[in-house]
């Protein structure tokens, strides 16, 4: 593999893995947590392809105090078998002052796109950020305030996103802000973009009803291009 030739498309999911945040190692095993297909190779297939981006400047992996690490497949392969049993991993933390854990290159490094890997993301998946809008929930005491926060480059893709939700608001509050600059990734930066803030407490929200859009919100939530059964045919 160079940076002139064709990824595959195992390598395109990877890099896919790694647009929202960077991620430990043990994450490349959890696919639904990122609502991803999962890496069908054993260990030593994904060392190497790790290895391979790694070289040709797509990946990169880092410390916690974001110190690269230039690490061998034989590096690679031991995080990765030391990732696969989450609960191992899990136990490890657990076990800190015993020093019963994975080595600390395991625990505090992530993988995450370097430019490169983010040119080549962005040409396959062809995303449209003028339609891009973040969801997220923080929930507060049971019983009590819950907030729901969109964002995105423009108050229209909002106003779309957040009409299906409030449809099944009993009563809220709500608050605009403008945030300069917003970045919605690690790695994507905007001038400018726009949040819309709901707060609502926890009996405001009619959740069973809402379940009837759940074909409404992913129509609108498309903004690049997904995995399609023909990609996924021809992952392996």
């Amino acid at each position: 593999m160079n940076q002139l030739k064709e990824l595959e498309l195992v390598d395109y999911l990877l890099l896919d893995y790694l647009v929202f945040y960077p991620l430990p190692f043990f994450v490349l095993f959890k696919s639904e947590r990122l609502n991803k297909p999962a890496i069908d190779l054993d260990v030593e297939e994904i060392a190497l392809q790790i290895t391979c981006l790694s070289k040709n400047n797509f990946i990169v992996i880092s410390t916690e105090n974001g110190r690269t690490l230039k690490l061998s497949v034989k590096e690679i392969y031991s995080l990765l078998k030391q990732a696969i049993d989450y609960n191992s991993y899990t136990k490890g933390l657990i076990n800190l002052k015993k020093k019963l854990l994975a080595p600390k290159k395991f625990i505090y490094s992530t993988i995450r796109l370097t430019n490169l890997g983010v040119e080549r993301w962005e040409h396959f998946f062809e995303p449209d950020w003028s339609k891009y809008c973040s969801e997220s929930e923080i929930f507060g005491e049971i019983g009590g305030e819950h907030r729901i926060i969109f964002e995105a480059c423009s108050k229209k893709v909002i106003q779309e996103m957040s009409s299906i939700t409030l449809k099944y608001l009993t009563s809220y509050s709500s608050k605009w802000k403008v945030i300069k600059p917003w970045k919605p990734f690690y790695w994507k930066e905007f001038e400018l973009g726009h949040a819309l803030e709901l707060s609502f407490l926890e009996n405001g929200m009619d959740i069973e009803s809402s379940l009837e859009d759940t074909k409404t919100i992913y129509t609108l939530r498309k903004w690049k291009k997904e995995w399609n059964q023909n990609w996924l045919e021809g992952l392996y």
